[in-house]
């Protein structure tokens, strides 16, 4: 093993073209390795992102199933939330104005600049105003009272009043058996 390390030292000193190409082929392996490296960092943040959403319908599934059980009528009771797209954050921006004169009219130029706060930590976050929850897309519930109108009725108006959503967006079923 040796002696092949040695030949190979022994060629490279010799060909310098041969010595490039290798250096040029073990640079593409790294950048290869690193690239997979990122990809594998950007997919666990829109992983984190599914989660956060999923865990968010998830609670509201669970709340509705409380309140819509406790409605006379209702009985046992499933509830199937659908959710738009996920969290989105609103973050405070900085406007600056700049204004010239140019031919006696004043034009603005505008720019927008996120507001940053640094920690003591040396690391950096823009300053986070409000998060916007997703947008509800519709609702399912099936219960032992679907098929009473009146039952029927009243879990629309929850819902519709609870989430905030229109009436033909939620969708209540009989349980089967």
């Amino acid at each position: 093993m040796a002696e092949k390390l040695n030949k190979l030292k022994d060629i490279l000193k010799k060909d310098r073209k041969m010595s490039v190409i290798l250096i040029v082929a073990v640079v593409g392996i790294l950048l290869l390795l690193a690239s997979e490296l990122f990809a594998q960092k950007s997919e666990t943040k829109t992983d984190e992102k599914a989660s956060v959403t999923e865990d968010y319908a998830l609670t509201i599934e669970k709340k509705l199933s409380e309140i819509i059980s406790s409605i006379e009528g209702a009985g046992k009771t499933s509830v199937m939330v659908t959710i738009d797209a996920s969290e989105e954050n609103v973050y405070a921006k900085q406007i600056k104005t700049d204004e010239e004169e140019s031919d006696g009219k004043l034009s603005s130029n505008y720019e927008y600049e996120y507001i940053v706060i640094k920690s003591g930590t040396s690391s950096e976050n823009g300053m986070l105003l409000k998060v916007i929850e997703p947008e509800i897309r519709g609702v399912a519930v099936v219960c032992d009272g679907g098929d009473n109108a009146a039952v029927r009725e009243n879990i629309i108006n929850t819902v519709s009043a609870v989430l905030d959503i229109k009436t033909n967006k939620i969708s209540v079923c009989k349980r089967n058996g």
